[in-house]
């Protein structure tokens, strides 16, 4: 069986791509989803209220004062549990390497933080200026102010879980993913096959099946389908 070469990981060269920056409060009937399978990571602090989570088969609620990290790629689940909800968001990739596999498709860390008091206030500084700055408008020095700003709170993060980092993904297997999800959105336009996908990996359909599902939560067409739905709203 004639498996892809895997990449060599380079943590010395992660690369940051902001894609959203803002504080949103909504209804409890007006946010959620179910079984959404992001291409973005995805950092929350929640300023008010309380949200219940899973993630992939992990299931846990967060509320004021907590820091969440989901990371794309996983099956995602959330409604709020109040009567209102509050956070700010920041949605991002950080690549690794030139095949551009994201840090987080590489390792494994917590999905929610409890801050104390201290630290709760700082990353509410950080993120109310970040909001602020990034919506200024593109220019040269509101770019790099913003990526100085996400730099000290992705940073923050880390420093704060780096006992906790627990795995990092066989490469080969990620490489297969990568294949595969980048053959999936050049072809999005069309019906894609379970036989077609497993064959550009050389993998048996049942076995390439099981490795999709691991990966992303859920099967490859059930995948398809919930991204077209999304697009299409």
């Amino acid at each position: 069986m004639n498996y892809i070469q895997a990449p060599v990981i380079d943590f010395h060269n992660i690369n940051y791509n902001l894609n959203a920056v803002f504080r949103h409060r909504v209804h409890k009937d007006q946010w959620g989803d179910d079984q959404f399978v992001p291409y973005l990571n995805k950092l929350y602090l929640i300023t008010e209220g309380q949200l219940s989570f899973m993630i992939n088969d992990t299931s846990f609620t967060a509320s004021k004062g907590d820091l969440l990290l989901l990371p794309l790629h996983t099956c995602q689940t959330y409604h709020v549990d109040s009567d209102y909800f509050d956070h700010y968001y920041c949605h991002f990739l950080m690549t690794t390497d030139n095949h551009n596999l994201d840090l987080f498709d590489r390792i494994r860390c917590p999905y929610n933080l409890h801050l104390d008091d201290t630290q709760y206030a700082y990353f509410v500084d950080l993120f109310d200026t970040l909001t602020h700055t990034y919506n200024q408008g593109p220019s040269v020095i509101h770019t790099l102010k913003s990526y100085d700003l996400f730099n000290r709170i992705i940073l923050t993060y880390f420093d704060m879980i780096q006992n906790d980092i627990i795995t990092i993904e066989p490469q080969l297997y990620l490489t297969q993913m990568f294949e595969v999800m980048d053959y999936i959105k050049q072809n999005m336009h069309r019906q894609l096959t379970v036989e077609e996908m497993a064959n550009k990996l050389h993998l048996h359909p049942n076995y390439f099946i099981r490795l999709f599902k691991k990966h992303y939560g859920m099967a490859p067409i059930q995948y398809i389908n919930t991204i077209k739905i999304k697009k299409s709203l």
